[in-house]
């Protein structure tokens, strides 16, 4: 991991959402995001769960999607923040296993079932730490 990693330009003019994660990212965590991450949400017209059994189906970007802020550091932590005051920020340690308890679904489960994908398929047994804003 890069002790100085570079800092990269996004422009902010036009984009409300965008300025309103980066002013609370700041906010909470007293520095800028390294980098943002966007996904669309998808939908599928034909069934779920059939696609893996070798059946058609069609998935579709839909309006809905997820803007994230990143930065990575060397706390030992992830710590999760979601804009929507609704979700309550958790900071889970990097040094013990991450935990999905599947029985109590949790907001921040989502990112941390990712996390721990690449964690096994990189064969990553443990990160420096990261904060990250939704």
């Amino acid at each position: 991991m890069a002790t100085n990693p570079p800092k990269l330009k996004t422009k902010m003019t036009g984009n409300e959402r965008l300025q309103n994660l980066k002013n609370t990212f700041e906010k909470k965590y007293g520095e800028s995001p390294l980098f943002y991450a966007y996904a669309p949400g998808r939908v599928n017209l034909i069934g779920e769960h059939i696609d893996y059994c070798g059946y058609s189906v069609l998935p579709m970007a839909i309006e809905q999607n997820i803007l994230t802020a990143v930065s990575v550091n060397s706390s030992g932590t992830i710590q999760l923040a979601n804009m929507n005051p609704q979700f309550k920020d958790f900071t889970v340690s990097c040094l013990e296993d991450i935990v999905i308890d599947r029985d109590n679904p949790q907001w921040y489960y989502y990112f941390l079932c990712g996390v721990k994908a690449i964690q096994e398929k990189c064969g990553i047994a443990r990160l420096s730490g990261m904060s990250v804003c939704r």
